[in-house]
């Protein structure tokens, strides 16, 4: 037998795996491994880093889209890094993308969405349009360098589902937060004070898997407390749209306008 994928949707494709197993030669080596992202996914993580790149200013050089991808990956694996094989030299580790899963994907999304929320690099980011006339990039593909113009137009991807026990939660979860940069009573500090109590709070009650969703709604509203109150607005706006669509609810449903 040559080499074999399948991916597992039911009863059907299970029994099939089954029979391969009890047929193939001693020796070989049978992998099982998530589903990675999506080519949606793939498409606005580049669109959104080409925002980033033509937007940002990073220590006085504007970087390439690749920088930023591999920035924003060595971030979000907390990636090693060892010295190269060239003096003076450093090489992060494990910063491929071309393997994540798609809840890699999304949070790699939402880490973006958050880098590009705090008003100390502030982005704006265009929500791309379907193409209908166009092919879907190929995962494979993320590794090759790209050029911060290509911005393909898709619709956004908001990552893989989230059970409805963890929905209700996430939701509830990111309401609470993001009431708390609109509390008017309360100075900047204060609302710090309130927002780091709450995220606190919040991580014990959740499921460690929730976590980074948890990260990205205190990056948010912390942005938000931070912000210029010309800046504020938008802000608040963008962030309301981006956890409405990765939580698959209603802009309402977590405090913003219905």
């Amino acid at each position: 037998m040559n080499r074999q994928t399948v991916t597992i949707n039911g009863p059907e494709d299970r029994q099939r795996i089954a029979t391969w197993a009890r047929n193939v030669d001693e020796g070989t080596i049978v992998e099982f491994r998530k589903k990675t992202r999506s080519h949606e996914q793939s498409a606005k993580m580049h669109a959104m880093l080409g925002e980033v790149a033509n937007q940002v200013v990073w220590y006085g050089t504007k970087l390439k889209v690749e920088d930023w991808k591999n920035m924003f990956t060595a971030s979000l694996r907390k990636a090693q890094v060892v010295p190269g094989i060239d003096p003076g030299t450093v090489v992060p580790l494990g910063i491929h993308t071309s393997t994540m899963t798609v809840d890699e994907m999304s949070n790699m999304i939402e880490a973006i969405y958050a880098f590009g929320a705090d008003p100390e690099h502030p982005v704006t980011f265009k929500e791309p349009q379907p193409d209908t006339n166009s092919g879907s990039p190929s995962p494979e593909a993320d590794d090759a360098p790209i050029t911060s113009s290509a911005k393909p137009e898709v619709s956004p991807a908001s990552g893989s589902p989230i059970s409805p026990l963890n929905k209700a939660e996430l939701i509830e979860c990111c309401r609470k937060l993001m009431e708390i940069p609109a509390i008017k009573e309360l100075e900047p500090q204060a609302k710090r004070s309130v927002l780091e109590a709450a995220k606190d709070g919040w991580k014990e009650t959740l499921h460690p898997d929730l976590h980074d969703h948890l990260k990205s709604f205190f990056v948010s509203a912390d942005a938000q407390i931070k912000a210029d109150p010309k800046v504020y607005p938008s802000l608040r706006a963008s962030a309301f749209q981006h956890f409405a669509e990765v939580l698959d609810c209603k802009a309402a449903d977590i405090g913003g306008e219905a």
